[in-house]
């Protein structure tokens, strides 16, 4: 299990701060008759798009990172191996 839960309510709240900016600079370019109807719905697709991305950007993310550190467990409890072993190489055993 990947621990991006609350990475998700940041991306939706960084995401939903886009939309409005977009919303406010459209009704102040071009009115607020403008904001009304379709671009209102085309915001919010944009919306969702945007969210999504930064979604999968965060985990790729948190992906790399967690790839760095390994837990690995001893007779004394757990110690931080290093990275992943590549395609084709065996794992060195803990020591």
């Amino acid at each position: 299990m990947r621990p991006n839960g609350c990475a998700s309510v940041a991306n939706s709240s960084v995401a939903n701060f886009l939309r409005v900016v977009a919303l406010v600079l459209i009704a102040y370019y071009g009115g607020a008759d403008k904001i009304e109807g379709p671009l209102h719905d085309l915001t919010g697709i944009a919306l969702f798009i945007v969210a999504v991305l930064m979604m999968l950007l965060c985990d790729g993310l948190i992906s790399l990172c967690a790839r760095k550190a390994i837990p690995v467990r001893t007779e004394r409890g757990f110690k931080w191996a290093g990275p992943y072993p590549k395609r084709g190489e065996r794992a060195r055993p803990a020591r």
